[in-house]
């Protein structure tokens, strides 16, 4: 699978993709400036489709064993990422703008940005379109944002 990086969100997720060196995501085969050869999941199994058929309790629980694996310990240091807090920077001012649920989000927001937990390296956008069937190897995560920050962050997007 070919993917041309275009935006720095999608050149952070390639170097975390690298990174990550397969455990839990497809694994880069090649990296080229922009260019990025992913490993191509093929598998026949799809999560959409076990929500569709009922399976959902299922389906979460490979999104939850997934990001559990992306957030293992690695050797080395990852990539530059971007800390948690300044990924919900955009939330304050639009909170002020137009208040109600907005601002609600905010306050929530700010208050578990505040107190971190368990801080790991995060994919950022874990959801039944971003993990695919890679046959024998498992499922494998794609399109990961680049994200440092409480874990659960990721488990919360699940939901």
């Amino acid at each position: 699978m070919l993917k041309i990086a275009r935006a720095d969100e999608e050149r952070r997720g390639g170097a975390l993709m690298a990174w990550w060196d397969g455990n839990g995501a497809a694994k880069v085969l090649a990296q080229h400036g922009e260019a990025l050869l992913l490993e191509r999941a093929t598998g026949a199994r799809s999560l959409t489709e076990m929500v569709a058929t009922g399976q959902d309790d299922e389906a979460s629980r490979i999104l939850c064993e997934v990001a559990a694996r992306l957030h293992a310990p690695r050797a080395g240091s990852p990539p530059e990422l971007v800390l948690l807090a300044r990924w919900f920077e955009a939330l304050a001012p639009a909170a002020r703008t137009h208040g109600g649920l907005l601002a609600q989000a905010d306050s929530a927001a700010q208050a578990l940005l505040a107190d971190p937990r368990d801080v790991v390296v995060l994919h950022g956008d874990i959801h039944h379109g971003n993990v695919l069937d890679g046959g024998e190897r498992g499922w494998l995560a794609i399109d990961p944002k680049g994200l440092l920050g409480e874990r659960t962050f990721d488990f919360v997007n699940i939901l």
